[in-house]
């Protein structure tokens, strides 16, 4: 514990503040990675639980995240554990249970993957408190580099770290590759880096065949919370020369789509031990995920969707019942469905169709102006479609109208 406490002191580029003892370590200010490590180095030098939490959640979250960290026995056992929440940034929080063991097994995987290809270091755009955001530095301990956080909106900043990029790995989601190549100097900036991965959500075509023009080493991936990050990558070899996948699995990752349901299957040490709360049917070994996935011939992996409903906007999870739960509990809705439109900027956009409870007093920007008190940004609709009946069928699912299967108008809302 002290050692792999010392090698993360030393990786991270960062001017950490004082540790603060606390008999419960909860991650709640993750707004600075300065926080958001002292709290972690805090937490593995007491043998604590800690938890991330995102700070654009309502604090009703966190309190519920604390509430559900507090009840669990794990919180008064003498050893290093992290909560890291998943179901993305809305609904009730469930937490996933990893520890030094399965985060450092992925770190290891990472390693064991690019041993031969000079990559030391880490670079990430992602905020620590988000699985994506965390595990580049303890890739960079597990490689014996250095890691750095840095804003993707401005990439004239990138020269600055104090390692070189040649032999750094950079973390984006699709949103910030996308912003960073429109930028003057973006592509450059990109390929002075030995790799870019990319992952969080499927990458847009358009956006991939822009990557491979400007000749950027994007290695796409896939991961989850659940699997502490990324378990598949694909080289930039590959993804240069035309290659549509997210790669094949680490070394440390055995893959497997299940039969019937067509549900990817992961069977790794990386894998979190438990959900907090408790999930009836968990599986670790192996860990079954909502995505329906084929594997090609070599390996390679393909996400073909989601089993669940889950929407993917700007690298977030968002979950649409908790959409529907925060504009029904507005008052001003008589009936209301979630909804995901394809977004070239986010991935997908949500959308959101109501049915006003009283139609002539009914407001788009008084509902938006409700839906901000309960979700987060990332959460809230990019446009509000208002109709006179949402068709539902015997079972009371929603049967969209063609309709509103449309392109954005004037009246959605910008992000």
């Amino acid at each position: 514990m002290d050692d792999i406490t010392r090698q993360l002191e030393a990786a991270l580029t960062l001017a950490l503040p004082a540790s603060r003892p606390a008999e419960f370590s909860c991650l709640l200010d993750g707004r600075s990675a300065e926080a958001f490590w002292a709290g972690f180095l805090d937490a593995q030098r007491q043998g604590r639980c800690a938890c991330a939490v995102d700070p654009d959640w309502p604090q009703a979250w966190k309190d519920a995240v604390w509430a559900e960290a507090a009840s669990a026995d794990i919180v008064n056992e003498k050893a290093f554990r992290l909560l890291l929440p998943t179901g993305g940034s809305t609904g009730r929080p469930r937490l996933c249970l990893h520890d030094l063991g399965t985060l450092s097994v992925a770190a290891q995987g990472y390693a064991q993957r690019f041993a031969n290809e000079n990559l030391y270091h880490s670079v990430s755009c992602l905020p620590p408190y988000h699985v994506g955001g965390m595990m580049p530095a303890l890739r960079a301990v597990a490689c014996g580099g250095r890691i750095a956080y840095l804003d993707y909106r401005d990439p004239d900043s990138f020269p600055q770290v104090t390692f070189p990029l040649r032999e750094s790995a950079l973390s984006l989601v699709p949103t910030q590759l996308r912003r960073i190549l429109a930028t003057a100097g973006g592509a450059r900036r990109l390929r002075s880096f030995g790799l870019i991965l990319v992952g969080g959500a499927a990458c847009p075509a358009d956006l991939l065949r822009k990557a491979r023009a400007e000749e950027i080493p994007l290695a796409p991936c896939y991961g989850s919370t659940e699997t502490a990050a990324m378990i598949t990558v694909l080289s930039p070899a590959a993804f240069l020369a035309g290659k549509a996948s997210s790669g094949t699995a680490l070394p440390h990752v055995r893959l497997a789509i299940e039969s019937g349901s067509g549900r990817l299957l992961v069977d790794a040490e990386s894998n979190l031990r438990a959900y907090v709360p408790a999930r009836r049917n968990f599986s670790r070994h192996p860990f079954r995920t909502q995505d329906l996935a084929k594997l090609d011939p070599d390996g390679g992996l393909r996400i073909l969707g989601r089993h669940d409903r889950v929407i993917i906007s700007g690298g977030k999870k968002i979950q649409p019942e908790a959409v529907e739960e925060a504009a029904l509990r507005s008052g001003l809705c008589a009936d209301v469905l979630c909804r995901a439109r394809e977004d070239a900027d986010w991935g997908q956009a949500v959308v959101l169709v109501v049915v006003p409870r009283d139609p002539p007093s009914f407001g788009k920007e008084v509902l938006l102006r409700a839906l901000r008190d309960h979700l987060p940004s990332a959460a809230l609709p990019k446009s509000i479609d208002v109709v006179a009946e949402i068709p539902r069928s015997a079972a009371g699912k929603p049967q969209l109208p063609d309709c509103l299967s449309r392109s954005p108008r004037e009246d959605d809302f910008s992000s």
